[in-house]
């Protein structure tokens, strides 16, 4: 899977949320981890190890999944959508504090 992946470059212009299955086997890891530290007694030096790659592994598969669906997200357009909308509701918008020149009226 690796080799097909980096033979070619990529683009976020093509980004689809199939590419957050090159991430499953790292968090996959943190899984094992955690049931391989239910059989290895706590007084064995190798379980501090298997608890830190597992812990390691488990948040870097985290963190790079979120990335991927901030990609998803800002290539759909939806986050800049979410972001306009809770700026234009905000309590304290600019434009809800000072109104726009053509609606104040002079007399």
């Amino acid at each position: 899977m690796l080799m097909i992946w980096f033979n070619k470059p990529h683009d976020l212009a093509t980004f689809t949320p199939a590419w957050a299955f090159l991430i499953f086997p790292l968090m996959l890891v943190g899984v094992v981890a955690f049931n391989v530290l239910k059989v290895i007694p706590p007084e064995e030096p190798r379980a501090i190890g298997v608890l830190l790659v597992g812990y390691a592994f488990q948040g870097l598969g985290t963190m790079i999944g979120s990335l991927f669906v901030g990609f998803c997200l800002t290539q759909y357009r939806i986050l800049h959508d979410i972001l306009l909308y809770l700026y234009l509701h905000h309590p304290v918008c600019p434009s809800r504090i000072m109104p726009a020149r053509s609606n104040l009226v002079h007399r």
